[in-house]
């Protein structure tokens, strides 16, 4: 019996990570954002988790993962080496 984190399992933490830290994310350049679209970007953020937790493949999940990049948000190392080990180790 194996006691690695299944891939969707590892997913999911991720994905429940970023919904959660969807408002902290890195700001590019000297403009200061207003509430409505500070707002508006943790909500590109969040759906971007959505489509995160819905990930079946590592391709998938690194697609979205890139996507967080590059709305400026960074998951926890840690996790996404779950979701790599998870892959490499067929734990469904």
């Amino acid at each position: 019996m194996s006691d690695q984190m299944p891939f969707a399992t590892a997913v999911a933490i991720c994905a429940h990570y970023a919904k959660m830290h969807s408002h902290l994310f890195v700001r590019d350049g000297v403009e200061v954002m207003d509430r409505d679209q500070t707002e508006a970007h943790s909500r590109n953020i969040e759906a971007c988790a959505d489509r995160m937790a819905k990930s079946r493949t590592f391709e998938e999940f690194e697609a979205a993962r890139r996507e967080m990049h590059r709305l400026g948000l960074y998951l926890r190392n840690s996790d996404v080496s779950q979701v790599a080990h998870a892959d490499v180790s067929g734990v469904a």
